[in-house]
C-alpha cells in the first residue's frame, strides 16, 4: 500500500522559497531556486536571469522589453 501525504503548501527549513499546489490541478507555484530536469510550461515564462547548458530554442526574435524596435531578429539563417 503506497503512502500519501496531502498539502497545499510546503516551506522550506531555511525560510527562502515555497511550493504551494493549486487546488485545481492546473499546477505548482515555487517561489525560490528550483533545479529540475525538465519544464514544460502551458504559458508565460519569467525570471531575472537563467543558465542554458544546452540549447535555447527561439523561433524569430528576441526583443527588448521597453524598447520593442531593439531586437535580434534571427531570418534566413542570418541574425539581422
Amino acid at each position: 500500500m503506497a503512502s500519501v501525504i496531502r498539502v497545499n503548501t510546503i516551506n522550506s527549513r531555511s525560510g527562502l522559497s515555497t511550493v504551494t499546489f493549486d487546488n485545481s490541478g492546473a499546477g505548482v507555484e515555487v517561489a525560490g531556486i528550483v533545479t529540475a530536469t525538465s519544464f514544460v510550461s502551458s504559458g508565460a515564462v519569467s525570471g531575472t536571469t537563467g543558465t542554458f547548458s544546452g540549447d535555447l530554442s527561439v523561433a524569430e526574435n528576441i526583443v527588448h522589453t521597453g524598447d520593442t524596435d531593439t531586437k535580434i531578429v534571427f531570418t534566413n539563417n542570418q541574425i539581422d
